[in-house]
């Protein structure tokens, strides 16, 4: 019975989760690592996605994405105030394990 109630609460929360993406916009931004880059997840679905490399020709271009930023925008017909959410990505354990392999090697 306990498991029925927490699987039935599971399903309850993915369709909120799932009601409440499908009337936003939101962009992705990965940077400061090898390959940044941004992504636009619109209604649930991944609208556009690119790599900062595209753009500044520099192979694992590490840099904020600034150059895919503005294609997104640009290729979208978006103003960065009609989006809902900007969120970045960063594992902090994961940073602090490469800088001390990279400070200490």
């Amino acid at each position: 019975m306990g498991f029925f109630l927490f699987y039935l609460k599971a399903q309850q929360s993915l369709l909120l989760s799932i009601q409440f993406f499908k009337m936003t916009k939101i962009i992705g931004i990965s940077a400061f690592f090898h390959d940044s880059a941004v992504c636009l997840i619109e209604n649930g679905e991944i609208k556009f996605a690119a790599q900062e490399e595209r753009f500044t020709r520099i192979k694992h271009d590490f840099n904020f994405p600034k150059l895919a930023l503005i294609e997104l925008l640009k290729y979208n017909n978006l103003k960065i105030d009609s989006v809902d959410f900007i969120v970045f990505f960063e594992k902090p354990f994961l940073k602090f394990e490469r800088l001390l392999e990279t400070y200490l090697a």
